[in-house]
C-alpha cells in the first residue's frame, strides 16, 4: 500500500512527561507511529492508529532514553491504479462475459476513473445476460489495524435497475465469505462514482 509522511503540529512532553506527538490527520486514515534513537533502525510502537479528526496524538508510554525520534506514516492497506498490471488479482466468469483490465472502448465507459487503465465487464461491449463474473482483490493484511478499515473505490455502472449489478463480499484468506454487503449495486451512473 502506499505510504506517506503527515504533517506533525508538535511535540511535547505531556503531564506524565511522556512524550506526545501530533500530527495534521485525516479521517478515515490509520497511522502506524515508529521511533528511533539513531534515525537508521526503526521500531514500530503502534499501527492501525485511527484518526482523530483534524488532528491526532500518541504519547509514548515506553519512552525511556533521553534522545528519541518518531515518524509518522499514513497507512492504505491496498491501493491500486492498475496502471502496471493488476498483481494477485483474481476473476471467474461462469459465461462469455468476463472482468477485463485494459484501456475502456465503449461508450457508457469512455476512460478510466484515473490513469488509463480500468477493470470491467467486456471493456470493448455489453454484459451478456445471466452472467456471474467475479474480480477478487490480492489477500490484504489487516492484522495491523485496530480498528475499521474502509473501502473506497470508483464505479460506473450501467444496468437494469434491480436484476443487474455488483456484490461487495468480504473474504478471508482461504476464500470463506466473511461478510456481504447487503445492498447492491445496480443502475445507470452518468460517471465514475465514489464508493466508499
Amino acid at each position: 500500500g502506499r505510504v506517506s509522511h503527515p504533517k506533525v503540529s508538535s511535540i511535547r512532553l505531556n503531564e506524565a512527561l511522556q512524550p506526545e506527538v501530533a500530527w495534521e490527520s485525516v479521517a478515515p486514515t490509520n497511522y502506524t507511529i515508529e521511533t528511533s534513537t539513531d534515525l537508521i533502525n526503526w521500531e514500530t510502537l503502534i499501527g492501525g492508529l485511527p484518526s482523530h479528526g483534524v488532528t491526532t496524538s500518541y504519547s509514548d508510554l515506553s519512552s525511556l532514553t533521553t534522545q528519541r525520534f518518531y515518524r509518522i506514516q499514513e497507512q492504505v492497506p491496498l491501493r491500486a491504479d492498475f496502471e502496471n498490471g493488476a498483481d494477485g488479482w483474481n476473476t471467474e466468469s461462469n459465461g462469455d462475459t468476463h472482468w477485463e483490465l485494459g484501456s475502456p472502448e465503449i461508450d457508457s465507459l469512455p476512460s478510466a476513473a484515473s490513469g488509463n487503465h480500468a477493470w470491467g465487464t467486456n471493456l470493448d461491449g455489453n454484459f451478456d445476460p445471466g452472467v456471474v463474473a467475479t474480480l477478487q482483490s490480492p489477500v490484504i493484511d489487516l492484522s495491523l489495524y485496530q480498528n475499521h478499515v474502509f473501502l473506497w473505490f470508483n464505479y460506473i455502472m450501467d444496468t437494469p435497475e434491480g436484476t443487474a449489478g455488483g456484490q461487495i463480499r468480504i473474504l478471508d484468506e482461504s476464500g470463506k465469505e466473511l461478510y456481504m454487503v447487503p445492498e447492491p449495486i445496480t443502475g445507470k451512473t452518468q460517471a465514475w462514482t465514489p464508493y466508499g
